[in-house]
Parts: structure tokens; C-alpha cells; sequence
């Protein structure tokens, strides 16, 4: 995988499309520095070259996309940079990002000022979590049980008020759009989930009356079987990911979810992912 360095980064990349990025080859290796230099509100960052979004994970981690310029940024810093020092906890990351429906995984919530106030209590998707410990900088958890896949919000509150990241954590099994959609252009979703999956994407016009439960799988099926009508069958590759191309569609018409076949405890044998409309 390649590797990306950050030379120069002011907190916050933005919406704007201003920040100027430099990208140059490091010798004959695969490595590649970015330059940004602009402030904006930490939504993306659209360029000629580069596509960014950073989101509230722990540290920083660059995903690129097999021959392509777009990546996707995973990092807390420029918000804890950018975090005022205002007398309560400031959440800045979860750790590990990518968190299974089920098997309660325990979770390192990062941030500022983490030790004031009085013992919080911890949502993770609308789900409360179970509390074992904190410090000056970060809260532990028990994650709850996840109903719902896909990027979920974390929220702690206590006596001095609530902190939240509303894509605090990413639900496995999982779709998401890997740029917007203009309805012209061809496009991609990204399905992350666990290596060796068999996925089968579904496109349909809208949801399920009553959503379509299969005994013994995770999530439901929120589609309307009734108006689906493309299903192409994927295989994850070792870090679990699949980059899915898709025909332009109309914009606002169709929706996806995958059914995804696995071996993962996590939602074995098997999951609807979250839907996502297109």
C-alpha cells in the first residue's frame, strides 16, 4: 500500500476546495507528500488532485484507492488541534474505528479534558456503553450491541455537558460512497467488512414497507425486493474491502445495501450492511 505523509497540514481540511495540495515522488519508492495550507471547516476537500475527508478516528490513516487520486483521511488531530479548552471533555476519537455488530469489543475513546465533571455516561449508535475507566485523555468502553450497521454516532455526556462525533464509529459489515454523486459520471461505493467475503450488491428504487429479516443473519434487508433490480456478487480482498463501480444513476432514485456471507463472529454467518441512498 502506498504511503502518504503529511508535510504540511492546518486543522481543518474543507468543504471550500481551496487548500492547496502538492503531491511529488519520494525517490523511486511509493511514498508521496502532501502539502495543505488552508483553514475550512473539516467537511471535504475537493481539488483537481485530491478528494479528503477527514472524520473522527484515532490518529491518522490514509486509504488509497487502487489507481486512483482519491483518498480517504481517518484522523482525529485536527479537531483535538482545533478543540477550544472550555472546562469539560472534548472527544476527539475512537479506537478502533471499525467496530463488528455483535461481540462487544472494548474501545478507547480519545480526547481532551476527559477526567472532569462527573462520571459520564457513553452512547455508541444510540446504544449505551459500559464504562470500565478513565484518564486525562481517554474514557474506556465495552461497545453495546450494534443494530445498525454503518457510521454511527459516539456521545459522552456528564454534569458539564455532551461531546459527540456524529461518524464517530464505522459498523462492520458496511457500505459507503467513495465520492459524490453527480448522476453523469460513473461512480464506486466502498464495502468494508473481513477478508474472504462473498458480498452481493443490491440496487433498488426504495425501502421495504416492513424491512426483510433473515433468521439468524445480522441487520435486515431495508430494500424493497420489489424494485431491486441490478445484484452483482463480490469477494473481499485481505483487508476486507471491495471497491464497487457503479453506472451513473439518477441522482435521489435508486438505493443500495449488500448481503454479505461470512465467517467473521462478528455478524456471522451473515449481514445486511447499512443502505445507503444514491
Amino acid at each position: 500500500m502506498r504511503t502518504l505523509i503529511i508535510s504540511t497540514l492546518l486543522p481543518l481540511l474543507g468543504a471550500t476546495g481551496a487548500a492547496q495540495q502538492q503531491v511529488s515522488g519520494a525517490a523511486s519508492s511509493q511514498t508521496y507528500f502532501l502539502v495543505a495550507a488552508e483553514w475550512a471547516n473539516g467537511e471535504e476537500t475537493n481539488t483537481l488532485l485530491y478528494n479528503l475527508r477527514p472524520s473522527q478516528g484515532n490518529g491518522l490513516v490514509v486509504e488509497p484507492i487502487s489507481q486512483s487520486s482519491t483518498y480517504l483521511i481517518l484522523g482525529g488531530f485536527p479537531a483535538m488541534l482545533s478543540a477550544p479548552v472550555i472546562g469539560r471533555p472534548w472527544l476527539t476519537g475512537v479506537e478502533p474505528f471499525y467496530v463488528p455488530q455483535f461481540g462487544q469489543p472494548q474501545l478507547v475513546l480519545h480526547g481532551t479534558e476527559m477526567w472532569l465533571g462527573g462520571t459520564p455516561t457513553v452512547t455508541i449508535g444510540g446504544q449505551n456503553a459500559t464504562v470500565s475507566g478513565r484518564t486525562a485523555d481517554t474514557v474506556l468502553v465495552t461497545a453495546p450491541l450494534q443494530p445498525v450497521p454503518g457510521l454511527q454516532p459516539v456521545q459522552i455526556t456528564n454534569n458539564l455537558g455532551t461531546t459527540t462525533l456524529n461518524e464517530g464509529v464505522g459498523v462492520l459489515p458496511m457500505l459507503e460512497l467513495r465520492e459524490p454523486l453527480n448522476g453523469t459520471d460513473p461512480n464506486r461505493i466502498r464495502y468494508h467488512g473481513s477478508p474472504i467475503e462473498i458480498v452481493v450488491l443490491g440496487v433498488g428504487q426504495g425501502l421495504a414497507p416492513t424491512p426483510v429479516v433473515f433468521p439468524g443473519f445480522g441487520y435486515s434487508l431495508q430494500l424493497d425486493p420489489n424494485t431491486v433490480v441490478l445484484t452483482i456478487a463480490y469477494l473481499t480482498d485481505a483487508e476486507g474491502r471491495v471497491d464497487i463501480p457503479l453506472p451513473p444513476f439518477p441522482s435521489g432514485v435508486f438505493r443500495v445495501q449488500a448481503l454479505v456471507f461470512t465467517n467473521n463472529p462478528g455478524y456471522y454467518p451473515g449481514s445486511w450492511t447499512n443502505q445507503l441512498p444514491l
